[in-house]
């Protein structure tokens, strides 16, 4: 882009749109579950995967007003030096744990409020290890499946991407996870015979969004993170066979390819007249080199 757009937009920093208590709000809405308590599968599964309506938890001011302001950057500007360190900046008074809290919670308001920034964040964690093996948060007094639950939403980051390479290190990472899950918890994920053929099969990521994780009595932690780690697999098939996610197509102002209307019905999105007037308004945005809000 020109220098219209960097002259135009009066841009808040980063450090004052991540505000502490944001972050552990958006972390506390995706894991409502104490920590010092078991998990249950059957409720998890429906509060991460959308069965249970939270709406009305993410439509609040703060969580908008954050968008509005990381709309206002370009991709460029998103990088790991230019954003606060809440893991090392974490004072000794609020602990490590508040620290995590807070970096999960900034992973979650990029990667599924604006999917197409949160790549640049993944280093923050995958590049030195430090929260890429279950053993460290076994350590830290937290209970195995509550980290293999916040480590997915790590994978999902990547495996949302329309970069094949970072899918590539997506399903390095969950390997890697696969491996010391199935050591810490004694169980084995029955979808590893599956993994190469899930990663082919277009329409798998449809049939498990609409069949949902697995729920009712005799469902075990293990089982829903066996089945979340073959649903983030199933991402690969998308982007090997579009070249990009259409789930993304709104959100930057492309008009939909061969067939992606059709598959993103698959998975449960219609679209609405206002995600065409959303589609529109950004298509005229990236035009004009530009950035203005929606105000619909």
């Amino acid at each position: 882009m020109s220098g219209t757009l960097d002259s135009a937009i009066e841009r808040t920093p980063l450090e004052e749109i991540f505000t502490p208590e944001l972050l552990e709000y958006a972390h506390n809405t995706m894991f409502p579950w104490d920590l010092d308590k078991p998990l249950n599968g059957p409720t998890v599964g429906p509060v991460i995967f959308g069965a249970c309506d939270t709406t009305a938890d993410w439509d609040v001011p703060s969580v908008k007003n954050a968008l509005a302001g990381l709309a206002k950057f370009k991709i460029d500007d998103i990088r790991l030096e230019n954003f606060p360190d809440f893991i090392r900046a974490a004072s000794e008074e609020d602990g490590e744990l508040f620290a995590w809290q807070r970096f999960f919670g900034m992973i979650l308001i990029l990667d599924q409020g604006s999917r197409i920034l949160s790549l640049a964040t993944i280093n923050l964690s995958l590049s030195d290890g430090r929260s890429a093996a279950l053993s460290d948060w076994e350590a830290a007094g937290i209970d195995k499946d509550q980290a293999a639950v916040r480590m997915l939403v790590l994978v999902a980051a990547l495996a949302h991407s329309e970069d094949m390479e970072n899918q590539k290190m997506h399903l390095h990472a969950a390997a890697r996870l696969r491996r010391e899950y199935e050591t810490l918890s004694k169980t084995h994920d029955p979808y590893r015979a599956t993994l190469e053929q899930d990663c082919r099969e277009i329409h798998l990521q449809g049939r498990m969004l609409a069949e949902g994780p697995p729920r009712g009595k005799g469902v075990h932690m293990s089982d829903v993170v066996h089945w979340m780690m073959r649903y983030y697999a199933s991402h690969v098939a998308c982007g090997d066979h579009f070249g990009r996610s259409p789930h993304g197509n709104v959100a930057v102002g492309r008009d939909d390819g061969e067939g992606e209307a059709e598959w993103l019905a698959e998975t449960g999105v219609l679209r609405t007249d206002e995600d065409e007037q959303v589609r529109e308004k950004i298509k005229q945005d990236i035009e004009h080199d530009i950035w203005s809000p929606l105000n619909l």
